[in-house]
């Protein structure tokens, strides 16, 4: 932790890796007002640049994984994320709709075809 070079004289203390650009324009002079006598001020910025690069590196790589997607185009009639058993469960549960559909708004013969789609050929229902 060091002094912020960019308050002066307010006493907050900031890692360097945050301002080691600055830093590093800095003269002899302004440096030994941030960092204590002895310290190796160009080895330290040396390691806050290296770990700047790192994390650069670290999060380039982490969004190129997670966003750099290879879009492919969708062949016709196929819906995306959907399995064969999803698409064959859909097409069954659209025919069953259609049995209750005939069920509710059809003439007589439509309800008895409704009927013995969703109950079978069972005479127990009637």
């Amino acid at each position: 932790m060091i002094d912020d070079p960019r308050q002066p004289g307010s006493g907050a203390q900031i890692p360097l890796v945050e301002v080691v650009e600055q830093v590093s324009r800095m003269t002899d002079d302004q440096k030994r007002e941030i960092f204590p006598e002895g310290v190796d001020v160009d080895g330290l910025i040396k390691i806050a640049e290296d770990q700047r690069e790192a994390a650069r590196n670290w999060a380039e790589a982490d969004l190129t994984s997670r966003f750099n997607m290879i879009e492919t185009a969708m062949t016709a009639g196929t819906t995306p994320g959907r399995t064969a058993g999803e698409r064959g469960l859909a097409a069954q549960g659209k025919v069953n709709l259609r049995a209750l559909e005939k069920i509710h708004g059809g003439d007589d013969a439509d309800v008895q075809q409704g009927l013995e789609h969703v109950f079978g050929k069972d005479p127990s229902y009637r």
